[in-house]
């Protein structure tokens, strides 16, 4: 017999089987003497499931919710998806539209942390919404007043905004984090990089060919030679 216990219950991350973090994704019941909690009596198939429908339903939710101009995409012909298609959010997170699809119809492996982020800033969630997010599928959200990835959809509207110049936003490493379409256009895709290429400044003292995207006054500047 499994002893009651008062209060508020929670339970490991049914896909990883980490610790709880405290999100509301992964709080699944409350227990209270002589009231038996049924998610906790499922088999481990059962919560996993559930965490899989928990994040289709968000990401679904959320896509219908926005429409072409909230991300900086015209509207188009007469759509008949509410709110924004799959391949356009999975355009906006740098994936494939058939892994995104899998989200939605809970046949995708675990998502990762860098999956987590680029849906997070697709979908424009909110510092509230990101974390909730990460508690679906059992990853620790990143610290707020710490070095973060996260971009406010805020400063995401006034990038899609700026039809008519280039621009993107950087982390304090430098690390591009968002572009709009004519930075892509002139500079390529930024946010492609992996590890340490991620930066700009690594990028710009290893990889010649970087510099080639920048005026050739600053290339020339005796403190950029090499020898």
């Amino acid at each position: 017999m499994r002893a009651s216990r008062p209060g508020r219950e929670r339970t490991a991350c049914p896909w990883t089987g980490d610790p709880p973090y405290g999100s509301p994704g992964l709080i699944i019941g409350t227990a209270q003497p002589g009231i038996a909690d049924p998610w906790l009596e499922q088999p481990h198939a059962v919560t996993m499931d559930h965490a899989q429908e928990e994040l289709a339903d968000f990401l679904r939710r959320r896509r219908e919710t926005l429409q072409p101009g909230d991300v900086g995409l015209q509207p188009g012909a007469r759509r008949r998806t509410a709110g924004l298609r799959r391949e356009e959010v999975a355009a906006l997170a740098g994936m494939s539209t058939d892994y995104y699809a899998r989200l939605e119809q809970q046949r995708a492996p675990q998502p990762s942390v860098q999956i987590v982020t680029a849906l997070a800033r697709a979908l424009r969630l909110t510092l509230d919404e990101r974390d909730h997010l990460f508690g679906f599928i059992g990853h620790n959200p990143p610290a707020r007043f710490q070095h973060s990835e996260h971009v406010s959809p805020t400063l995401l509207r006034v990038l899609d905004r700026l039809h008519d110049s280039p621009a993107l936003v950087l982390s304090d490493l430098a690390d591009v984090l968002a572009q709009n379409p004519l930075s892509v256009a002139l500079t390529r895709d930024q946010t492609r990089h992996t590890g340490l290429a991620r930066s700009v400044y690594y990028r710009w003292f290893t990889d010649p060919a970087e510099r080639l995207f920048y005026p050739p006054a600053p290339r020339s500047h005796p403190s950029n030679n090499s020898d």
